[in-house]
């Protein structure tokens, strides 16, 4: 993939639009929040609620590390989950754990893709 400075392009399947509204300030710094966070909770054993890639919705491409691209593409291989539905679970774990560190869950089922 190209890259752009130290950063490579991932396409990233669909997302809502309300979701996508939630991290467009900065969905390339959230998604490298949010893929480790996927990964410890994953080696932990914890059990984790894979989300499906959307069929409608927004397509887009993100900028991300190597080693946040290293991970994603580890862990697609140890689970057998594309990388969108990786980054959708990790974006799920992650928009959760603020919510719940902010304060009373404020989580509406439009959020859910």
């Amino acid at each position: 993939m190209p890259q752009r400075d130290d950063k490579i392009g991932v396409h990233f399947g669909k997302i809502s639009s309300a979701v996508w509204d939630r991290i467009k300030d900065q969905p390339g710094a959230i998604v490298e929040n949010a893929v480790p966070l996927l990964v410890r909770t994953y080696r932990a054993g914890t059990p984790i609620n894979y989300q499906p890639a959307m069929k409608a919705g927004l397509s887009k491409k993100l900028w991300l590390t190597p080693e946040t691209v290293k991970m994603l593409n580890t862990l697609s291989e140890e689970t057998g989950h594309r990388r969108t539905t990786l980054i959708l679970t990790a974006l799920d774990l992650y928009l959760d754990g603020v919510y719940e560190s902010a304060g009373p869950r404020q989580i509406s089922q439009e959020r859910r893709w």
